[in-house]
Formats: C-alpha cells, sequence, structure tokens
C-alpha cells in the first residue's frame, strides 16, 4: 500500500513537530520567563536568580523531558516493528479475538516480541505520565510564587496543554486488549489488525500466545 511506503517520513515528520511541544511541555520554568529587575529574564538569568525551589523545578524539568526522549524511542521501535510485521486492513475484523488469530501466523516468536514492545511502551508511558504531573505541579508552584509576569499564566497553560493529547493517546493503550495494536503515529488512529503477508509463517503446529 502507498500509505505503508510512505509511513517511515510520515513518522519522522511527526516526531520533528512534536519535539517542539514536547520541549516547551517539558522546560517550563526553563521558557517561562520570569521578572527581573523590573525587565523579563531569560533563562540563564531564571537560573542564576532563582533559589533551591527553582533549581528543584529546573532539576525537574530535565528529568521529565528525558522520560519523553525515552518514551518517543520506544514509541519508535514499536511502530517499527509493527509496521515490520503488520497491515492495516479497513475491511478487515478489529476486535481482540480475530486479531489474535491472525496473529497466529507470525510464530510463537514473533507473537512474543510484538507483546513485549506493546507492553514496554505501556511501562514507560506510565512512568512518563507520573513525571509529567509531578513536573507540572512543581513548575506551577516555582513559577507562581516566583518567577510570575503578565503573560506566564497564558504561556503556562498553553505548554501544558501542548501535552494533553499525547498523554491521553497513551493513557488509552493502558486499557486497550493485548490483541488491539493502534498506530501512534498514523494521521488518523488505526489499528493493525492483518499480518504482513511476507511474515506468515507455517501455522499448522503454532497455537495462540496469551499474555500472563
Amino acid at each position: 500500500m502507498a500509505t505503508d511506503r510512505y509511513q517511515p517520513l510520515i513518522t519522522g515528520t511527526t516526531i520533528i513537530l512534536e519535539c517542539y511541544r514536547v520541549f516547551t511541555g517539558t522546560l517550563l520554568v526553563v521558557f517561562v520567563s520570569g521578572v527581573c529587575n523590573g525587565k523579563r529574564c531569560v533563562p540563564y538569568e531564571n537560573f542564576n536568580n532563582g533559589d533551591t525551589v527553582y533549581r528543584v523545578g529546573f532539576v525537574f524539568n530535565f528529568l521529565t523531558l528525558l522520560c519523553f526522549i525515552n518514551l518517543y524511542r520506544v514509541e519508535m521501535m514499536r511502530e517499527h516493528k509493527f509496521n515490520h510485521y503488520l497491515r492495516i486492513d479497513p475491511h478487515a475484523p478489529t476486535d481482540s479475538e480475530t486479531v489474535g488469530k491472525e496473529l497466529v501466523k507470525l510464530g510463537e516468536q514473533r507473537q512474543q516480541n510484538i507483546i513485549k514492545i506493546n507492553r514496554e511502551y505501556q511501562n514507560v508511558g506510565a512512568v512518563t505520565i507520573v513525571a509529567v504531573v509531578l513536573n507540572t505541579a512543581i513548575s506551577i508552584y516555582v513559577i507562581v510564587n516566583g518567577y510570575l509576569d503578565d503573560k506566564a499564566p497564558t504561556i503556562l497553560a498553553t505548554n501544558t496543554v501542548l501535552l494533553a493529547s499525547k498523554l491521553f493517546d497513551v493513557f488509552m493503550s493502558f486499557h486497550s486488549d493485548k490483541n488491539i495494536l493502534t498506530s501512534s503515529y498514523r494521521r488518523q488512529k488505526v489499528q493493525f489488525n492483518m499480518v504482513n503477508p511476507d511474515k506468515i509463517m507455517d501455522t499448522r503446529k503454532i497455537e495462540v500466545v496469551t499474555a500472563p
């Protein structure tokens, strides 16, 4: 399919565009200017003039950014594996049972690989969500109590909301069945529900693998 041929380019472009919202949404105390001698501070002035609470927020900002970088790393590995082994057929069933039977065609090892990367994505996503919640709370405290100017509330809200849709997609993956394999980078959220014909193995002695 033409869509599958250009999917790596679509995925790469999407990641580049998301870099902006990740940096501004995680480095809140860095990008939200404070007030220094009646003027707007630049980032290094914020750090130099900041107290211990500010530096704690600064550290949390970068730890959260690292969590997001790790999330995207796993997400790209997951998407690559899905595109390599699976296909999307809008006319085929997408329920867990039917897709599970389709996955049998891959063989046990490949099924386990798909289950493993999907579970890793969920685990890393959970850590990232917790990090973002803590980071946002700490950053709000820092900004409101020491670095607030007239434009800060709008910038803070905008930067935080930029991450909301991404985190919502990650959160929704926690509640899906192990065979509900939704793409993270397609322009429209679609589910992988068919095996790549080139990856089909002899299934006469293969049984469905169930996750513990």
